[in-house]
């Protein structure tokens, strides 16, 4: 299903993508690997979650309408490069490796999530300045707006792909890293096989008979174990399984991972049709 990484290697980070973002490969130990960036420096065994654990980087009203059969959406300064959690990736540099960083970065979906329009949206396709972005609107069958959009229609920009540490147990898992990641750079993490997360006992312990894993509740980017008195929602975070004995002290652990799970996302190819105008789902 997954094919094995080529060219660059599995477990090293860089600078700029490696691949297409969120690309899940199968490593040269068996493991599969997804292609993520850092928003913040990693160390062996770091769990994982999407920004504001949804990954939600933009939630607002549009500043302008848009007729019917348009693709451009207006947020009067939402799309300015590097502001906060909002458009901070190099998708759209303009620096001597923007068209590399262009053609791999983060896949950003823009949906109308409220009011009349809902319901509608699809991927960016061109950040045209601070204030408006192009999008391809997916659930049409020609790329474009259907229903036109209000001044006030509400809108959410979701990125899948960029990660911080998971603050809590309920936190959606997407993976953990098996080395250190500097801030920023891109890393493949794990998210199915075989590896090692940072433990705190603090919060549980894991034993013999409850060893699945969920984020910490106690300290960022570390896990814990399970009691048998974990929240419904804490039970479908579990992102991994310890492998069967004891352990009482804080540090790592191994386990066995699955948070294909507790984070689905994948990109094997390119979200948006050369020809635009396509109907969804186009493939060409």
């Amino acid at each position: 299903m997954f094919l094995p990484l080529s060219g660059a290697k599995w477990n090293q980070e860089s600078q700029y993508p490696a691949s297409r973002a969120g690309t899940i490969v199968r490593g040269s130990d068996g493991n599969l690997y997804r292609h993520m960036q850092a928003s913040a420096a990693l160390v062996l065994g770091n769990v994982t979650t999407l920004l504001s654990a949804s990954g939600i980087i933009i939630n607002a009203d549009v500043d302008a309408a848009a007729a019917a059969d348009t693709v451009t959406v207006t947020g009067t300064g939402d799309f300015t490069y590097g502001s906060g959690n909002a458009i901070v990736d190099a998708d759209f540099d303009e620096s001597s490796n923007a068209s590399k960083i262009a053609s791999l970065g983060h896949p950003l979906l823009l949906w109308s999530d409220a009011g009349a329009t809902q319901g509608q949206g699809g991927w960016i396709t061109r950040r045209n300045s601070n204030n408006t972005v192009d999008v391809y609107f997916i659930h049409s069958n020609d790329g474009k707006i259907d229903t036109a959009f209000t001044a006030s229609t509400d809108y959410v920009v979701v990125n899948q792909t960029r990660t911080q540490l998971t603050t809590g147990p309920t936190d959606r898992t997407t993976g953990v890293a098996q080395y250190a990641v500097t801030d920023e750079y891109w890393y493949w993490e794990l998210i199915f096989g075989f590896g090692v997360a940072l433990l705190d006992t603090s919060d549980s312990d894991v034993n013999t008979s409850d060893f699945a894993l969920i984020p910490s509740d106690s300290t960022d980017g570390y896990a814990e174990g399970t009691t048998g008195t974990e929240t419904a929602v804490e039970v479908l975070a579990a992102f991994g399984r310890a492998c069967g004995f004891d352990q009482t002290a804080d540090g790592l652990i191994p386990f066995n991972a699955f948070s294909l799970w507790t984070h689905p996302f994948v990109n094997n190819g390119n979200r948006v049709p050369v020809d635009k105008d396509a109907g969804y789902p186009a493939v060409a």
